[in-house]
């Protein structure tokens, strides 16, 4: 009733969504799932009341229906109207780029939702908007992923959502990521210090698509990245793989994320040797290259975990390159590899 009211009553209008959109949100996060579906349908509606603009109204009335849709409590209804949304943003209709912030928070409203096929969807969905508007929506996805309200198991989900928000929307920008990087790094580099294993994983395995999405233009960032990567090296993070019980305590939940970490961090350091190629000889001290060559070593001849051990070894073999590259700027001989104790 009220927002039947509202659409003819602009201060009505203007209090529903500064007064119940945030008490709504948290709703969201709700163990009734009847309770989250209806709390998203009521946000839904508010965030597409009309703002009295005829022209945009008319624009926006095409979209209704998957706005409606995206408010459902079916969860095959949901995904459905959150990938038309996607799919009008992708394609630049007006009825989309007009309340291209508006969409992007009925998909982020969703990200809450405990169905895999429903959060991808609206994950979908803010990378298109990234993609469509990196000066934008890049900062408002890094948003995502810094803490806010408390360590809660809640919170943490949130934050790694987001960190795969920022990962699909990193990909879909490509080569046009450089411009808009600077929120997206800043986000995941505080990401990956966090104190829940699972956000710092997914952060650390962000970094790595940004690093090979970057290449050079990750030279600010370069000695801070490869710090935190030699951070989550450390042998005391180690995990031996095993199987994913069916139900894992908090604990070995815990121990398997910190395994992640350690294999997102190989990868990572590999990954952004390779995109620095010889620009890393003056960009990187000896002393940093040295302890973290220690590090892989290690965990390539030491660690139980196979896939650890790949990823270490991938990254020693960039690491020896680098140190012919260096070799050879210093007029020795060009066949030898990296030799430190």
């Amino acid at each position: 009733m009220l927002l039947d009211a509202s659409r003819t009553h602009p201060p009505l209008r203007k209090l529903l969504k500064d007064k119940l959109l945030s008490p709504l949100q948290g709703c969201l996060a709700d163990p009734s799932e009847a309770l989250a579906a209806q709390a998203a349908a009521l946000a839904a509606g508010i965030l597409t009341l009309p703002d009295g603009d005829a022209a945009v109204e008319g624009r926006l009335s095409d979209l209704r229906e998957a706005v409606h849709d995206a408010g459902s409590a079916e969860p095959p209804l949901v995904a459905a109207g959150l990938a038309a949304i996607r799919n009008a943003i992708l394609a630049r209709r007006p009825a989309a780029t007009a309340r291209l912030e508006t969409l992007c928070e009925v998909a982020r409203l969703r990200l809450a939702h405990p169905d895999s096929f429903v959060y991808q969807a609206a994950l979908n969905t803010l990378a298109a908007a990234a993609e469509v508007e990196p000066a934008t929506m890049m900062p408002k996805l890094a948003q995502l992923v810094l803490p806010a309200g408390g360590a809660s198991a809640e919170s943490a989900a949130r934050r790694i959502k987001g960190a795969q928000a920022l990962c699909q929307a990193v990909l879909r920008l490509g080569a046009a990521l450089p411009p808009h990087a600077d929120a997206a790094v800043g986000a995941l580099l505080i990401g990956a210090r966090d104190d829940c294993a699972a956000v710092r994983a997914s952060c650390v395995a962000t970094l790595a698509t940004v690093a090979s999405t970057l290449r050079l233009a990750l030279h600010p960032w370069a000695v801070e990245i490869l710090a935190l990567a030699a951070a989550a090296l450390q042998p005391h993070r180690d995990v031996a793989a095993a199987g994913h019980a069916p139900a894992p305590t908090e604990a070995q939940a815990e121990a398997l994320a910190a395994r992640d970490e350690r294999r997102a961090a190989a990868f990572l350091v590999g990954l952004l040797l390779q995109g620095l190629g010889a620009d890393a000889v003056p960009l990187l001290s000896v002393r940093q290259l040295r302890d973290l060559l220690v590090s892989l070593r290690a965990a390539r001849d030491g660690s139980a975990d196979e896939v650890l051990r790949g990823h270490a070894a991938a990254a020693v073999d960039q690491l020896d390159g680098l140190g012919r590259t260096m070799l050879r700027g210093a007029g020795g001989p060009s066949g030898l590899s990296l030799r430190m104790p």
